[in-house]
């Protein structure tokens, strides 16, 4: 059952970084998963917190491309509640 149809088609142009992946991830037609269940996240959903420094537009693209992950991967993106020690922070850094 092919869950992932891919997003290889997807383009992001924020202009920021994204820190702490491996360099070898790539956004690709291959598939690359991790086996260990201790390593994925539960049910496939990813709380997330945003940097307040974005402006209304780079928000919106941020949003954009959420909405192309839900619709192209078995990934979802929720916000965080708060209570999540575990959670990815999209933020702006200088480079």
């Amino acid at each position: 059952m092919n869950n992932n149809p891919g997003i290889s088609g997807c383009s992001f142009r924020i202009g920021d970084k994204l820190q702490g992946l491996d360099a070898s991830l790539r956004l690709t037609t291959h598939r690359n998963g991790v086996s260990r269940v201790a390593k994925l996240w539960p049910n496939a959903r990813i709380p997330y917190a945003i940097s307040p420094h974005y402006t209304p537009h780079e928000r919106a693209l941020l949003a954009r491309a959420v909405k192309q992950y839900h619709e192209k991967t078995c990934i979802r993106f929720v916000p965080r509640s708060g209570g999540e020690p575990d959670y990815l922070f999209i933020g702006k850094v200088d480079g």
